[in-house]
């Protein structure tokens, strides 16, 4: 009689998971088709110092130090650096030099660790959208700058490298038409990194970094670009997807894990009630 009542305990231990399995699992697949996923995509650095971009010329000119200082509005950590001018519809922006001013390598390749130039696509869903819309014209490449300077009033040695947070990193975007040619804006290091996982501390201390909904698709190549021109070694454990795709599930995932837990519960009763115990 006990081994009937183990066995009826189990089977509806397993009926039950099995619903609350089903339950979840359907309404996590519904909360992951639903979720919002801004496909940010980069293709690979622009390295040449003369190209065009929808029939206009980009030119990036290498000023010296002094040339560079001439200008009245320059920043005042970027006194006494080289700087690298981005020169487009009789506009320009200039991006200091960190690090030794070498010309080893061809184009731009020697400022790849902390500057680049780069096509980028954002607004599609897919890669394969993306490769098929350039392709056909429907949309064009956004072309971006990005620049990754150390905290200022620190060198880029050592001392700076352990104030990672406060990295300050300039963007630039080129705009082949409207009044403002090139726009440009600086946010430091944990600004960029709040759009996409904010810090506990982060989000406490500057809730308005903080952004959600189309205010944070709009604004999340920053993040991305910023990427582009860190070393992976500084980016943090949390950029990555899975935490967004966590959030976006909520009570299911937990739900389904312990739907599964019954299962394997169930069958464990179901087993125990079958077993033969024989006779001493």
């Amino acid at each position: 009689m006990r081994k009937v009542r183990t066995k009826r305990i189990g089977g509806a231990l397993i009926a039950v998971s099995l619903v609350s399995l089903g339950v979840s699992a359907w309404s996590m697949a519904q909360r992951l088709q639903g979720r919002p996923m801004p496909l940010v995509y980069f293709s690979s650095p622009i390295v040449d110092e003369k190209f065009n971009y929808l029939n206009e010329p980009v030119v990036v000119t290498h000023l010296s130090a002094a040339e560079a200082d001439a200008e009245a509005s320059r920043d005042w950590w970027a006194k006494g650096r080289a700087a690298l001018r981005i020169s487009y519809r009789g506009s320009t922006v200039d991006f200091p030099i960190i690090g030794k001013d070498h010309d080893r390598l061809p184009g731009l390749l020697d400022y790849e660790s902390w500057f680049k130039i780069m096509p980028m696509v954002t607004g599609e869903r897919t890669s394969n959208d993306i490769v098929a819309k350039l392709a056909t014209g429907e949309i064009h490449s956004r072309i971006v700058i990005a620049g990754r300077y150390p905290a200022p009033g620190f060198n880029e040695g050592s001392t700076g490298l352990v104030r990672r947070t406060e990295w300050v990193y300039r963007l630039a975007e080129l705009h082949s038409h409207g009044d403002e040619p090139i726009t440009v804006l600086e946010k430091t290091f944990e600004e960029l990194d709040a759009l996409h996982t904010p810090g506990k501390w982060t989000a406490i201390r500057h809730p308005e970094w903080v952004k959600e909904g189309d205010e944070r698709d709009h604004d999340i190549w920053m993040h991305y670009a910023m990427q582009q021109v860190t070393p992976a070694p500084f980016l943090r454990a949390k950029d990555r997807a899975l935490d967004a795709a966590l959030g976006a599930m909520g009570w299911t995932w937990p739900v389904a894990g312990m739907s599964v837990v019954g299962v394997l519960g169930g069958l464990l009763l179901v087993g125990l009630g079958i077993v033969r115990v024989p006779d001493a």
